[in-house]
């Protein structure tokens, strides 16, 4: 499968790219959902045309421009299959937490393209300080994409000595970039609605993660570029109500489509013609 990307021709818009996958997710939504992870077909496309690194500085082929074109993404992609923003917008926060490691662990964990990333941002494991790093263990709850993800941003409580050894006044809390070969995926998706995103628990258990590895909100950040000074909060809460907005949109649509297609056999006003519709 062949696809220009957005790190490989500047022309091509994130918005443009979305709307080249919305009549695949739209027509692999029964195998997301039979599947409970998102279509490869689907993942394939979305990582060859690097919507999946949007996060990233432009040397990684990130996206750098107006934010508002992911947003864009996340709204075409929720109207089509609203699992398929979720991963999308999960990754893309995965991605901006990269902006506060130093330049030879950014290469280290985004120099393959073709890497879907997962994150949680509860603090639901420990990390104890060794030599060099740190043990990493702990489970962690609904972690979008664990399925299909290479890299992991997980955050812990960090003990040391003289340290808090409980989340409160004083923790401290770091995220750590753990590979999938140390995460194991527990089977605890069952639901009715995203059943798409394989939002399962995760475990790990005694992984030794290097210093460099582990960053926190309060962490310098190396990239200099307007996109990477956006407060992530704000970015992941916008994407959020861009997501609704395609939902609606879709549910808009196939309304309008039960309305023109129902018609009342008897004296009983149409569908469209109810006041209560």
């Amino acid at each position: 499968m062949s696809h220009t990307s957005l790190s490989n021709n500047t022309d091509i818009l994130p918005s443009d790219a979305a709307n080249d996958v919305y009549p695949l997710a739209l027509s692999a939504r029964s195998d997301t959902e039979a599947a409970r992870k998102i279509a490869p077909t689907v993942i394939e496309k979305l990582s060859d045309l690097s919507l999946f690194r949007m996060g990233l500085p432009k040397s990684f082929g990130g996206w750098e421009g107006n934010p508002v074109e992911t947003l864009k993404v996340y709204e075409t992609l929720a109207s089509a299959e609203a699992s398929v923003a979720w991963i999308t917008w999960n990754n893309h926060l995965a991605c901006t937490f990269g902006r506060f490691l130093d330049e030879t662990s950014m290469k280290e964990i985004y120099h393959n393209p073709a890497h879907v990333y997962a994150n949680s941002a509860r603090p639901e494991g420990v990390a104890h300080t060794v030599e060099n790093g740190y043990m990493v263990s702990g489970q962690w709850t609904l972690v979008s994409g664990c399925e299909l993800a290479d890299w992991f941003v997980l955050r812990c409580l960090v003990v040391s000595e003289g340290s808090p050894t409980t989340l409160g006044p004083g923790a401290n809390l770091k995220l750590f970039f753990i590979p999938k070969e140390k995460v194991e995926v527990v089977d605890t998706w069952h639901v009715g609605g995203l059943n798409g995103t394989g939002s399962h628990d995760i475990v790990v258990k005694d992984a030794f993660v290097k210093e460099a590895y582990a960053v926190g909100f309060d962490s310098p950040v190396a990239i200099d570029n307007a996109y990477s000074r956006l407060p992530i909060g704000c970015i992941n809460a916008a994407g959020c109500a861009a997501m609704a907005l395609g939902v609606l949109k879709a549910a808009t649509d196939d309304l309008i489509d039960i309305c023109l297609e129902r018609v009342t056999p008897n004296k009983s006003p149409d569908l469209r013609d109810r006041g209560t519709v």
